[in-house]
């Protein structure tokens, strides 16, 4: 089956559906499309025509349906001076927000995924904003970033285009906005900041409702620093704080915590350590996972705990009937020595000395594992899993794991290279265990000669895309090039 890929200009290249994929012809891993799944209604897939002439920029979508038939196409253009700072899918519309720094200027692009309609809505902001964040509730904005080193939350109404600040003082040393989120029961705006206070990092987490607004604030005991943190409900409307903690002075994630709020006001905080999971070191060989079990045993005889060099990436809670639902992708910065040279200039040597330096450069974010615990909701850890991360580095910090939705079993699931990694839990049970499988290219003499930007993205009910960018030989099926570079999209269903 063909249909109309993304288009620039008037040359209109064709777009290949096989079983369950999608192959759009593609010159290069640069500058790749977005997608964007609808649940089930489709996909969108949409980019920036960076060949597009004059002063504006011109971003183009295409919308799928599940069987990857084209539903319609559409333009919007945007001032070059606009910058993309984030888009979110989100009551089933895609929002896009642009920034203008110098001219203080906001806009948002609005698209149906229905059937296409994009509306425009811009507004003023104040000088030297810096935008983190935003969520959108009843078809208003709210925005999160930085003033002036200082906090700072904005509502933005796309129909009266008008915007105004909420109260974002939140007391304390050095507040950072850490996220912004809806409330699971969609009635507030809830913005989780870590603070300095007596020397410790805490979290405030304040609830906007209309034109109230509620604090929550989590003290750490006082070995502790607060990492993160989010607001849920448990029996009887309980409010609870779910995050993770680490040793004072330290971004290493040593466990997570569960902070209960009577009246707004914490009463009791729960810590449960990483060190005393069941399966937090069974990603590692049986031999390293003994060692490091024996080295917690002999710090835990002492009345201490064993200093993690983990730094956990939290996804949102996830809330079942009984409990909840912590997910976690362990990570560690890397650093490599180079060496470099320098040759200082002496008036009094004619010939320059050149002198080696080693240093330490950046070399990325290595995964380790992702980890998933099931908490009740008096804060006990009911069970928990491990799901190893082969090979897995980015230089730039983002989840890996992309995690099921819906009620039923959760998996959870990854891409590198050609493989697509994967693992289904239901509760304590392991239901699948940690399995891989190629991902189809389409034809059956296909080579698959090079995979780039590999990602994968929860879509609805047990299905998952995968996608990226590909090199593929194949000199023996008919209708197809040679060599072939494509952007392909995926269907898989765990």
């Amino acid at each position: 089956m063909l249909a109309l890929c993304l288009v620039s200009g008037a040359v209109q290249a064709q777009v290949q559906v096989f079983d369950n994929r999608l192959e759009i012809p593609w010159k290069g891993a640069d500058y790749l499309p977005f997608v964007l799944p609808a649940e089930d209604e489709g996909l969108l897939v949409f980019r920036e025509d960076r060949s597009a002439p004059g002063r504006d920029q011109r971003w183009q979508f295409v919308f799928y349906d599940t069987a990857f038939a084209q539903q319609w196409q559409a333009e919007a253009t945007v001032d070059r001076r606009m910058t993309l700072v984030r888009y979110e899918y989100t009551e089933q519309k895609l929002y896009m927000l642009f920034h203008d720094e110098v001219g203080d200027r906001l806009q948002i692009l609005r698209i149906y995924p229905a059937d296409g309609r994009v509306q425009r809505t811009e507004v003023g902001t104040l000088n030297k904003l810096e935008i983190n964040k935003f969520v959108i509730l009843d078809d208003r904005i709210y925005l999160a970033g930085m003033l002036r080193n200082n906090p700072f939350v904005m509502e933005v109404d796309e129909e009266e285009g008008r915007s105004k600040v909420l109260p974002s003082a939140f007391g304390g040393k050095s507040p950072e906005i850490l996220d912004i989120y809806t409330s699971a029961d969609a009635e507030t705006i809830n913005v989780v900041v870590q603070i300095d206070q007596q020397k410790r990092k805490a979290i405030v987490i304040r609830s906007y409702q209309d034109d109230q607004h509620q604090d929550f604030m989590i003290q750490p005991d006082r070995d502790y620093d607060l990492l993160n943190g989010r607001l849920a409900f448990a029996e009887g409307g309980m409010r609870v704080a779910i995050g993770t903690y680490a040793f004072k002075n330290s971004s290493n994630s040593q466990g997570f915590y569960f902070a209960r709020f009577e009246e707004g006001e914490q009463v009791s905080t729960r810590y449960h350590s990483f060190t005393g999971l069941d399966n937090f070191f069974s990603f590692m060989t049986d031999r390293n996972e003994e060692r490091m079990k024996a080295r917690v045993a002999r710090r835990k005889s002492r009345g201490k705990d064993l200093k993690l060099e983990y730094r956990l990436l939290v996804h949102d809670l996830i809330q079942r009937d009984d409990h909840f639902v912590m997910v976690g992708e362990a990570y560690y910065p890397v650093y490599v020595s180079r060496q470099y040279q320098s040759t200082p200039y002496s008036f009094y040597r004619r010939r320059p000395t050149i002198y080696q330096q080693p240093r330490l450069v950046f070399d990325g974010f290595r995964f380790t594992h992702a980890v998933v615990a099931g908490i009740d909701f008096k804060g006990d850890l009911l069970w928990d899993h491990a799901f190893e991360l082969e090979r897995v580095k980015t230089f730039k910090l983002a989840q890996q794991v992309r995690v099921t939705e819906d009620d039923k079993p959760l998996s959870l699931v990854y891409m590198l290279d050609d493989q697509v990694h994967y693992t289904t839990l239901q509760g304590e049970e392991v239901l699948i265990s940690a399995s891989e499988e190629k991902v189809s290219s389409g034809l059956e003499h296909d080579e698959v000669r090079r995979t780039e930007s590999e990602k994968t993205a929860y879509w609805y009910g047990r299905y998952f895309l995968a996608y990226g960018y590909q090199k593929i030989r194949n000199k023996k099926d008919d209708g197809v090039d040679t060599n072939r570079k494509v952007f392909f999209i995926n269907k898989l269903k765990y």
